[in-house]
């Protein structure tokens, strides 16, 4: 990746020819168990051409990631500052690579009149053992992480695609507790490889996430946190939150499946 940067500088800012317009627009590392690399993606396009947009529906009452939407509604509620609910999938029946952006639509409400969603999804190995990834802030990332204010959920259909929602800022849009509201969250952009067996998690709560057991400043999120209370008036953000599915509302989590190779 350094020799790679280099190259792009030697382009960009020494005006070196290199050749380097014929690179590939985009080259992705699939990332495996182990924080390893299994294999390099290349193209020309991003998302990478090809993309299988694969939704797992969340079911609030068996606490699930499945194949089918929820049938009969129910909601999982928590505290704000809790450690959230938890959804998991069966284990993969195939071997699954995963690259490009994701999201989650849920289906939510508040006891207050604002919430913040932090989801995070973690992945794991046909063992069990969580499959973490070292960043330039953390020690034991997990597979990718999203939020949303949900005051700021409106949505510019026009500069939204279905992988990824655009949020234009421009208004707020206060809750009324207790009522139901659907938001769509932006998950950043990810790589992995899922050997058949494993498992993938998505948890939803009202803080950022830490990984339990860990002590020190980095617990799953690196340095940075959102626990200022002059942003998070505890008044608003502490209240009770909840997520709702089946009855009609389609709630999941939307997938980059990465062709085969």
């Amino acid at each position: 990746n350094v020799a790679m940067m280099k190259r792009f500088y030697d382009r960009y800012l020494k005006g070196i020819d290199n050749g380097w317009e014929k690179e590939p627009k985009v080259e992705l590392s699939i990332r495996g168990p182990g924080d390893t690399v299994k294999r390099q993606v290349q193209a020309n396009a991003w998302p990478i051409p090809g993309t299988q947009w694969t939704r797992l529906h969340l079911d609030a009452a068996s606490k699930a990631l499945g194949d089918k939407p929820a049938a009969a509604p129910a909601s999982a509620s928590y505290p704000a500052l809790s450690e959230g609910v938890t959804f998991g999938s069966a284990p993969l029946p195939q071997d699954t690579e995963l690259g490009g952006p994701a999201k989650a639509k849920l289906y939510v409400s508040s006891s207050t009149e604002d919430m913040d969603i932090f989801a995070t999804l973690r992945a794991f190995d046909p063992s069990g053992k969580e499959m973490t990834f070292r960043t330039g802030g953390e020690a034991k990332a997990p597979a990718s992480q999203g939020c949303r204010r949900v005051s700021q959920r409106k949505i510019d259909p026009k500069r939204s695609t279905e992988w990824t929602p655009f949020h234009p800022h421009d208004e707020r849009q206060a809750l009324t507790p207790g009522e139901v509201c659907e938001v769509e969250i932006e998950i950043w952009p990810l790589s992995l490889y899922l050997p058949a067996g494993s498992q993938l998690t998505l948890t939803v709560q009202g803080k950022d996430f830490e990984r339990p057991g860990e002590t020190g400043p980095t617990k799953g999120v690196g340095w940075m946190y959102h626990d200022d209370p002059r942003d998070r008036p505890p008044a608003i953000f502490h209240g009770t939150h909840a997520v709702h599915t089946g009855g009609g509302r389609d709630t999941y989590l939307l997938l980059p499946v990465v062709p085969a190779s």
